[in-house]
């Protein structure tokens, strides 16, 4: 169970005791409306926090005193959900109780970690120009290899252009050309503006005394929180339009399929648990009726999956293929979600389904990431329930349930990645 624990106006610490792991787990979270301007920027401002602060100026510096603290870790990241972006600071570290020193583990990287978050490397007044520079090509290299892998390249590629014109289409970490045009200033002016506007959380996975834990995070962390935190946002389309069809190529081996479907269910509607079912049954699983049809009793692809955005209302289908079977296995996919729509379920596969979902909330504790990132998908969309509540909920999801959701579901894209090389 997490535990809310105000630290100042504008800023909360989410405590969540477990004694499953022998490390505790830290982040400062911030988030903002992932817009044109603001990806790459949030993108770049974690790596390059991570460079370097005055006290710790260099990568070496850093790396030395982690090793010095039982080999803890502190990392940058970012990541997209539904039309907000989160960017900020992670850190692992071992427990204070296996410290056989007595060393204050967790204490002290607390306290780096504000060092190198309020205390950066700067030059003339900027972010020092030398890291800037090394982080954008690091990224444009991330950009450029995602590429490589035309499966996950077609999916984003039919989100894009499903979603064009709104805010989720953006990519999580900008168009290079943006990310080529930040300028050391550019960057630290976006930091400021961070610390004083964005939306910041905190969270601590593991064990410590919480008030404790809260006063010192008061110290450190000081200079966090805002008034009035905005509310997440993120435009809906329950319903799809005009199908469009979009066919690109590109060197590869096999051909990527990519359906994009509005859900016309999101996770503040309060029956996303029904929807995980469905998608179990639909496309999420191994033993899912994409997999189990397309790909093993038809053989017209290699792989067949779905994937759905809990905050979006989108769901992708990609399947890698000869581009032969192209048309045969877009019809069968489309056939197998009909049949879900009419309710073509047996009883096995209903608890197939729902015994998946279940074992994946059972999984949520197995990493701090997971938590954290639970409970932020539950505070984006106003509602407080945990993996064992929902649990409780998919055991009593039944078949009209799934009917239900599942008609709402809606073909909005089709998006062909075709193979120019001969194909394996």
């Amino acid at each position: 169970m997490m535990q809310d624990i105000v630290i100042k106006e504008g800023l909360t610490l989410h405590y969540i005791e477990t004694d499953k792991f022998k490390t505790n787990y830290f982040s400062v979270q911030f988030s903002l409306p992932i817009t044109r301007q603001n990806a790459p920027l949030s993108a770049l401002l974690p790596k390059v926090l991570m460079r370097g602060s005055e006290k710790y100026p260099t990568l070496t510096a850093i790396n030395r005193r982690l090793d010095d603290l039982y080999a803890s870790d502190i990392y940058g990241r970012v990541y997209g959900r539904g039309e907000t972006q989160f960017f900020g600071i992670s850190a692992g570290m071992l427990r204070d109780r296996f410290a056989p020193d007595g060393t204050r583990i967790t204490d002290s990287v607390l306290e780096m970690a504000a060092e190198l978050l309020f205390v950066p490397c700067l030059e003339r007044g900027a972010f020092r120009g030398e890291y800037v520079e090394s982080e954008k090509k690091q990224i444009l290299g991330y950009i450029a290899a995602q590429k490589n892998n035309k499966r996950r390249y077609a999916v984003k590629r039919c989100e894009e252009l499903m979603c064009e014109g709104e805010a989720y289409g953006i990519p999580t970490y900008g168009y290079p050309e943006d990310v080529e045009a930040v300028t050391p200033a550019q960057l630290y002016d976006f930091y400021r503006t961070v610390l004083q506007q964005a939306r910041c959380e905190l969270f601590f996975i593991g064990e410590a005394d919480p008030t404790a834990l809260a006063a010192r995070l008061r110290t450190l962390f000081a200079p966090l929180g805002v008034a009035a935190p905005a509310p997440f946002a993120c435009e809906v389309i329950r319903a799809a339009g005009e199908v469009r069809e979009i066919r690109e190529t590109a060197p590869a081996e096999q051909s990527v399929l990519a359906l994009g479907f509005r859900t016309g269910c999101v996770l503040s509607d309060g029956e996303w648990h029904v929807f995980s079912v469905f998608s179990g049954l639909f496309g999420a699983f191994p033993t899912s009726k994409l997999f189990v049809n397309v790909r093993e009793k038809l053989s017209l692809c290699y792989t067949c999956a779905s994937m759905a955005e809990p905050h979006k209302g989108v769901m992708l289908v990609y399947s890698g293929l000869s581009a032969a079977n192209k048309e045969k296995a877009q019809t069968e996919i489309l056939a197998q979600l009909k049949a879900i729509q009419e309710g073509q379920i047996t009883d096995e596969e209903l608890q197939i389904a729902k015994n998946g979902v279940i074992n994946g909330y059972r999984a949520l504790d197995d990493a701090p990431s997971s938590l954290e990132g639970w409970y932020t998908g539950r505070a984006m969309a106003g509602i407080r329930s945990t993996p064992e509540e929902c649990i409780e909920m998919a055991k009593q999801v039944t078949k009209d349930d799934v009917v239900r959701v599942a008609r709402a579901v809606s073909l909005d894209t089709i998006y062909f990645l075709e193979a120019e090389e001969e194909e394996a």
